[in-house]
């Protein structure tokens, strides 16, 4: 945890905050925290600040909090996924979100079972549980919007261009792609998405329909990933490269 993102549950007043439970265990036991000692702390798509500890009890902290900086500019970056296996949906979520993405979709694919989207990590508790872990580990307050897209076609057809904008560069991760993600992304643009498939891939009609909704195939490389580390691997490269521009 680099930044404390303070719910609307944990307010006692505009200034003050209370954690109670793990959130609490963890300021105290992984952290450490003393009385008087500052923290970073935020609110969810809110101001920055700091959090100074005011008083530690045995299952709770409370904060005084002067959050006086504005947020950080939301990310650039967006996400389009082939929902994975619940064992692996909740640790993408949270690197995705502290690597930075603006929006994410969780898409219907044919090799995505169906039984995947009754997961429990889709509800919005827990959606909103794995956001904040990401945000807390990045040290930032944004909070990414996530769309769960139980249908292909449609979604594709109908709402891709509201979803993620018109004319700004798509692309789709493919080992078979002639240039890698790092060159296309090189290019500079006001927002882009990046589409990542199951384990497997997308069928071909799936790959079909999103050329020709704009995406341009881009690789990793030539060797086959895990959809997390694909995922990983492939915010890292996009940010890397428009931060560093032409001279990466």
């Amino acid at each position: 945890m680099n930044l404390v993102l303070v719910r609307d549950d944990e307010l006692l007043a505009p200034d003050q905050a209370r954690l109670r439970g793990d959130r609490a265990r963890h300021l105290l036991d992984t952290l450490g925290v003393e009385v008087g000692q500052c923290l970073k702390a935020g609110r969810p798509d809110g101001p920055r600040g700091v959090a100074r500890v005011l008083r530690i009890s045995e299952d709770a902290v409370d904060l005084a909090l002067q959050l006086d900086r504005d947020p950080e500019p939301a990310p650039d970056v967006d996400l389009l996924l082939a929902l994975p296996r619940p064992k692996v949906l909740g640790r993408i979520i949270e690197h995705a979100v502290a690597l930075g993405v603006g929006r994410m979709v969780l898409i219907r694919s044919w090799r995505v079972e169906k039984s995947y989207f009754q997961t429990d990590l889709l509800r919005p508790d827990r959606l909103r549980a794995l956001i904040h872990a990401g945000l807390e580990m990045a040290g930032c307050t944004r909070v990414p919007e996530v769309i769960v897209a139980p249908r292909f076609r449609p979604f594709v057809e109908d709402r891709l261009d509201e979803a993620f904008g018109r004319g700004n560069p798509r692309w789709l991760l493919d080992a078979q792609a002639t240039e890698t993600l790092l060159q296309c992304a090189r290019q500079p643009a006001d927002r882009s998405c990046l589409a990542i498939g199951p384990e497997g891939g997308f069928i071909e009609f799936e790959r079909n329909l999103l050329l020709e909704h704009g995406f341009e195939l881009a690789s990793l490389g030539e060797r086959v990933l895990r959809v997390e580390t694909a995922a990983t691997l492939g915010l890292g490269v996009i940010h890397l490269a428009k931060k560093s521009g032409a001279a990466l």
